[in-house]
C-alpha cells in the first residue's frame, strides 16, 4: 500500500539467482500499490554486494549513490514528527 516503505533496488540483466523477469513484476506490483520505488538494471551477470560500486549505463553515479539519494528523497518525502 501507499504506506509501505521506499523500495531501491538493483538488478544485472542476466542475474543467474534472482531472474530479472520478477524484479519486472514485482515494480509493475509497487507502481499499482502507490508504493515509492525505483529500480536500477546493470548489465552483466552479477548477484551481490559488487553491483554496489558498479555505474548503471548513462549514469555518472554508482548504485551506491543512486540508492542514498533515493532514500534521502523518500524519507525527506515523509515528514517524521517525533514527540
Amino acid at each position: 500500500s501507499r504506506g509501505d516503505p521506499a523500495t531501491f533496488q538493483a538488478i544485472s540483466r542476466h542475474d543467474r539467482l534472482v531472474p530479472p523477469g520478477q524484479i519486472g513484476r514485482l515494480s509493475r506490483l509497487l507502481t499499482l500499490a502507490h508504493v515509492t520505488h525505483q529500480t536500477v538494471r546493470l548489465p552483466g551477470r552479477a548477484h551481490s554486494t559488487t553491483l554496489e560500486s558498479q555505474q548503471p549505463p548513462g549514469s555518472e553515479q554508482t548504485v551506491q549513490e543512486l540508492a542514498v539519494r533515493f532514500l534521502e528523497r523518500a524519507f525527506a518525502a515523509r515528514r517524521v514528527v517525533f514527540s
